[in-house]
């Protein structure tokens, strides 16, 4: 049985890499978290200020501290791949994720992969990884709609249902999932559809994946099958850091 999330946490940064280290967890599935930065790891000036809040020295192993809980769904390894406001996403950060979530994915002991993300352009991010990425494994971005600091911050949440999804079995083969505020969308579908509303993804035609019901997943669809570029050696990356975001995000999966 499973220590108190308070007595069996142990977080631990080792070149690079921090592990969530949990008593008798042998048995628990594997999940690699990479981290980008965004509203779930900002902080304001006081628990009110929900807009107008900056990425003031929190990171994905804070974040994990935030969430012990994580210990009784899975074995956590997290990497820091950029620490940015998503508005400043680049082409060689997806690069650098692409390459993380490959490596990840070519681990036999990895289960699933979290991607966390801040929500100006995780649509953007979720459908290259959704246009490149090979693993059938599952593929879970989230993030988060009020800073850390917030009354009521909706990340930690947000994280521990990501890796629930991506701890289970019937999430794999999906393609990349989107999952905040309980709902599963798939990268090729979601949408950001508010600025400030916790709800801030829907769907843009073909309604959602999936639900988080308590503590059950309701799984409701599948998304439509792609087709993913190869990755990394043979796609034109030169020509597609010159071409534009339109262009290489309405490629057809």
């Amino acid at each position: 049985m499973l220590n108190s999330p308070q007595t069996a946490y142990n977080g631990a940064a080792t070149q690079g890499r921090i592990f969530l280290i949990m008593t008798d967890s042998a048995k628990l599935p594997k999940i690699v978290i990479l981290g980008t930065g965004g509203t779930i790891v900002s902080s304001g000036d006081d628990p009110l200020m929900l807009t107008g809040y900056r990425i003031k020295g929190l990171n994905v192993e804070t974040l994990l501290c935030a969430v012990p809980e994580l210990q009784y769904f899975a074995r956590i390894e997290a990497h820091q791949i950029a620490n940015i406001d998503s508005s400043s996403m680049t082409f060689s950060i997806w690069l650098e994720l692409g390459r993380a979530i490959e490596k990840a994915a070519a681990d036999p002991d990895t289960a699933g992969i979290v991607v966390t993300h801040g929500t100006d352009t995780m649509e953007e991010t979720a459908w290259f990884t959704h246009l490149t990425a090979k693993t059938q494994k599952p593929i879970v971005f989230t993030g988060a709609m009020r800073p850390a600091t917030a009354l009521s911050a909706d990340g930690p949440l947000n994280l521990l249902n990501a890796v629930r999804i991506a701890a289970d079995p019937k999430a794999a083969g999906r393609g990349v999932l989107v999952a905040l505020n309980d709902v599963i969308l798939s990268a090729r579908d979601a949408m950001k559809i508010s600025p400030t509303n916790a709800a801030a993804f829907g769907p843009n035609v073909q309604g959602p994946l999936g639900l988080i019901a308590g503590a059950e997943i309701l799984w409701l669809g599948l998304s439509v099958l792609r087709r993913p570029f190869p990755f990394p050696s043979l796609l034109p990356w030169r020509f597609l850091a010159s071409t534009s975001f339109t262009l290489m995000l309405t490629t057809t999966a």
